[in-house]
């Protein structure tokens, strides 16, 4: 049994290792395939001495790190967990019926703030002094569960020591983290776009981010800023955040105005978040008509026929509204 967790364990770390930071991956395993678990409940897993000293990294439990005076802090742009989330949940009863079998990931808190990271303690207020503090930066569902177990009154396998890694020599941390979410799970777009203005915000990043709250998705928002499908995605965002891809300029009030005249029109909220009113404006652009005319061809839908788009779920009558513009246009 020894063998197969063994194994198991060698075989999750692998992936991941292949997936992160290769010199990280590369030290992980190293200790990893060399280190002895006890199956003793309070026995603190310990590597050789020469492999801590060559990769600055440790295995302990959070409750040993504890001990030291350690305090678990959380980056602020990480996925917002509560009880409530689904997969955290799922991690509950796993881990009730079958114990931990991966490690969380620690690095200093000191390292995180001064590559400019916001962190929260475990009352949600703003880390500033990172001295005897850790960040969380793998394992946030974990973490969570664990703690929701310990407090039920019923935390089966839970009451065991929280194995985690402690990195010593972490660097880029934000980069880190998105390499782990998109190897372990995959961030959502408010995930990207919530770290994106945590870390490098800008007057699009925020515009995307509000839109993203209200409901709209990448692909809708993507025709709204630049007339075109697949500019703005996660992926994007994410190599944008890590420092290997750039964002598209955005004009975002000309986007506003757009919006503004959806709504002044009486299209419901529903209507404005999908993408079919911006393909019939992209259309028109393309056939050559100005925004300004766009704007007033929109401007002349009666109720019924605001109505009668949002039961086709198609602007095809802003065409003959643009006839009229035109028409008055050159009278």
């Amino acid at each position: 049994m020894a063998s197969f967790y063994f194994c198991a364990r060698k075989q999750i770390i692998n992936r991941r290792a292949r997936s992160h930071n290769k010199s990280v991956g590369q030290r992980w395993l190293k200790m990893v395939d060399n280190q002895n678990y006890s199956e003793r409940r309070n026995a603190t897993p310990v590597a050789s001495v020469k492999q801590l000293k060559e990769a600055r990294m440790k295995i302990s439990t959070v409750e040993a790190l504890k001990a030291e005076g350690k305090e678990i802090v959380y980056l602020s742009f990480n996925r917002d967990v509560t009880e409530k989330t689904p997969h955290v949940k799922r991690l509950a009863k796993s881990i009730k019926e079958e114990g931990l079998h991966t490690l969380l990931h620690l690095v200093p808190a000191t390292t995180a703030l001064k590559e400019g990271i916001e962190l929260l303690d475990e009352n949600g207020s703003a880390v500033t002094d990172g001295e005897n503090k850790l960040t969380l930066v793998d394992g946030n569902n974990k973490f969570k569960a664990i703690l929701m177990l310990r407090k039920s009154g019923d935390p089966g396998k839970a009451v065991e020591p929280i194995k985690c890694i402690v990195d010593e020599d972490a660097k880029d941390i934000q980069r880190m983290v998105m390499t782990m979410n998109n190897v372990v799970k995959t961030w959502n777009d408010a995930d990207a776009i919530k770290a994106a203005s945590k870390t490098k915000s800008n007057e699009t990043i925020e515009f995307i981010k509000e839109k993203v709250k209200e409901g709209f998705t990448f692909s809708t928002l993507s025709l709204i800023l630049l007339g075109q499908k697949g500019k703005i995605t996660k992926d994007v965002i994410m190599k944008y955040i890590s420092g290997t891809g750039e964002l598209p300029k955005c004009n975002i009030a000309i986007a506003k105005k757009k919006l503004e005249a959806m709504k002044e029109v009486g299209f419901s909220d529903k209507f404005i978040k999908n993408r079919f009113p911006y393909e019939a404006v992209i259309k028109a652009v393309n056939e050559g008509h100005t925004l300004y005319d766009i704007l007033e061809a929109l401007k002349k839908f009666t109720p019924d026929e605001v109505q009668f788009a949002e039961d086709r779920r198609d602007l095809s009558l802003l065409e003959d509204k643009l006839a009229e513009v035109v028409e008055a246009k050159n009278d």
